[in-house]
């Protein structure tokens, strides 16, 4: 083989008697072949081979400037022989694509003819000056003279996803480099496993066979063509997730993925989206990713997600993305750690066990959108968590008060357990301003009560609660560690020692005490089919608690109905305060600063009741 090369190159005429062109431009990406996948296509149209070690690209630097960039040989891996990527001589009518992406077998779409060499550019940086209105400016030399300058190119590409194709002149066309410009494959490139794939070819000849390659099976498929072009083809598709399909008709290929869109990652309830900034006040990435302010410019490479490592082992972040919705589109967004809670700043990928990492995210993130966190592309990884914030009971990542982030609390509680709010950020902390409780009655024992709390005070150990019921008190220990603490209460009806003995419907509390002050949280337990009583009774049953009460104390108002109306009088008759309950609840009323007796007045129904409560 080196002799053959050696032979042909021999054989390479002066430089006036070949042609070396660019052929095709891509540069504005969509869902499935993004902008990152840039590439110049060039095609040897003449009867000679060339050295593509001789060339160099003229890339726009500016409006008006340009840089050189010369080729060098890429990393890619790919699908069986999709294309040469160890090859440096061009043969007559072959092409060549400039790909700037290490192409793998993860899940890269763009599809290649067989003899498509593969190169990249010696600078990234050349590479990644915006082409847009700036493609005039393209040119290549061999042997430093220059062989090929697109003065008669369009400016620019008009439609996204498209693109600039040479064809004995320029059009905008399917992404097809190094292919077949006379054969059209149109098929979609992902869809769902087992859905039925519709696929049409068109041609400017007849052709006699279609193939199919799969991937990673290795298998092969040839389905025989008659008549006259252009053919319709509907197959069922694959039932197995990330198979990978390479369609060939006449050298043209294209790539199809089926993905099971239900698939849960491994990692999915272990691997949590805890909390996210899309409107920062601090230059982070300015500031080393530290959490501090570099005092640089603010934008969007300062948002961050972050998650929560809920597992005893270290977690790889390598290559994990975001798929990001909002009202306008939808795109892939890359990720990488950029600060773990126990080790600091890092640009090591591995998250901590039990610890909580800082993501940042190419292009920012959203202030309303649903995001997605897969452990791979998202057209081979798998689903490890789902957020849509910015609607129903999930606000909007941002405020107009100020910085605040959108954070779960507790930070690592489960999502049927967890809730969503706006704090100021906590960059690598425990979530919340303060302690923060969530609980909820068990789905296999309603006498159990969950609770799961946190406190950016305290990191590992226990904590200890205190439930009182109208006519019990009992202590309980939450045990935990990362600032997040797990336990349990259990109710009676009746009297026990490791039971709290509750009434059917009636106001039960827990407390908890810390440095910063005391936090209490209500619930109420009903038997199973049981219900608030009818408007009369339930007046007549109004309740008021604790009676007489403590001037600046809570009180609570128990056994009402919702939509009713609440007015609290002093002795003078003046209305203190009025509540409307939403639903049916307990109602805190915070007593005034003085002593007294008041009047807390219920309406409802064209019906009222009233209690006296003595304020000492």
């Amino acid at each position: 083989m080196k002799n053959m090369i050696k032979i042909l190159l021999s054989f390479v005429c002066p430089i006036s008697l070949f042609s070396l062109r660019i052929s095709e431009v891509y540069y504005g990406g969509t869902l499935f072949i993004p902008d990152t996948e840039r590439y110049l296509e060039l095609e040897n149209d003449e009867s000679q081979p060339l050295d593509m070690r001789k060339v160099t690209l003229i890339l726009p630097r500016s409006d008006t400037s340009t840089i050189s960039n010369s080729l060098q040989q890429g990393n890619f891996l790919l699908f069986g022989t999709e294309a040469k990527t160890n090859e440096w001589i061009l043969l007559p009518g072959q092409r060549a694509v400039i790909l700037s992406e290490d192409y793998n077998t993860g899940g890269r779409l763009l599809s290649w003819d067989t003899n498509t060499l593969l190169f990249k550019p010696k600078s990234k940086t050349a590479w990644t000056y915006s082409w847009n209105n700036r493609l005039h400016l393209l040119a290549l030399l061999y042997n430093g003279q220059e062989v090929f300058r697109a003065n008669d190119i369009p400016s620019s590409i008009q439609e996204k996803g498209k693109a600039l194709v040479w064809d004995n002149g320029w059009r905008e066309d399917l992404p097809r480099p190094g292919q077949n410009k006379k054969v059209r494959i149109l098929a979609p490139y992902v869809l769902p496993t087992g859905e039925r794939v519709e696929i049409r070819i068109e041609s400017e000849s007849s052709l006699s066979e279609f193939l199919i390659e799969e991937y990673p099976s290795s298998s092969q498929q040839i389905y025989p063509l008659s008549g006259y072009p252009p053919y319709s083809l509907v197959l069922s598709g694959s039932p197995q997730h990330a198979t990978t399909w390479i369609l060939r008709a006449g050298n043209a290929s294209h790539k199809i993925r089926f993905l099971d869109t239900n698939l849960s990652s491994p990692f999915a309830g272990k691997i949590l989206i805890s909390e996210i900034t899309s409107a920062p006040a601090k230059d982070y990435s300015g500031g080393g990713w530290t959490g501090q302010d570099g005092g640089g410019t603010i934008n969007e490479n300062d948002d961050w997600i972050e998650v929560a490592n809920t597992t005893e082992q270290f977690i790889s972040f390598s290559n994990w993305y975001l798929e990001h919705t909002t009202s306008q589109a939808k795109s892939y967004r890359s990720l990488k750690l950029r600060f773990d809670n126990k080790t600091g700043p890092t640009t090591n990928s591995l998250l901590s066990p039990q610890a909580l990492g800082i993501l940042s995210i190419d292009n920012g993130i959203g202030n309303k959108a649903e995001i997605i966190l897969y452990d791979g592309h998202p057209l081979w990884g798998k689903r490890v968590a789902i957020l849509s914030y910015g609607e129903g009971n999930i606000p909007a990542a941002s405020s107009q008060e100020g910085e605040v982030s959108l954070q779960r609390v507790p930070h690592n509680a489960p999502n049927d357990t967890a809730e969503w709010r706006l704090f100021s950020p906590t960059y690598g902390k425990i979530n919340g301003s303060g302690p923060y409780l969530v609980k909820r009655w068990s789905a296999t024992n309603n006498l159990l009560l969950e609770i799961v709390m946190s406190d950016p005070e305290k990191e590992d150990g226990s904590l200890s609660l205190v439930a009182k019921s109208e006519r019990d008190e009992k202590s309980i220990w939450l045990s935990g560690c990362q600032g997040c603490f797990r336990g349990y209460l259990s109710i009676t009806r009746t009297s026990h020692p490791d039971a709290l003995s509750v009434k059917n419907g009636g106001k039960n509390t827990l407390l908890y005490t810390n440095q910063q002050g005391a936090y209490s949280w209500d619930f109420v337990w009903k038997e199973e089919g049981w219900n608030y009583p009818a408007v009369g009774e339930s007046l007549a049953q109004f309740v008021v608690y604790p009676n007489p009460a403590r001037r600046k104390s809570l009180v609570f108002l128990s056994r009402l109905m919702k939509n009713a109306k609440i007015v609290i009088f002093d002795q003078q008759g003046r209305v203190i305060e009025e509540f409307t309950p939403q639903r049916e609840e307990y109602l805190v009323w915070n007593t005034p600063d003085k002593s007294g007796l008041f009047c807390v007045l219920v309406m409802y129904g064209g019906q009222s009741v009233y209690r006296w409560v003595l304020v000492k």
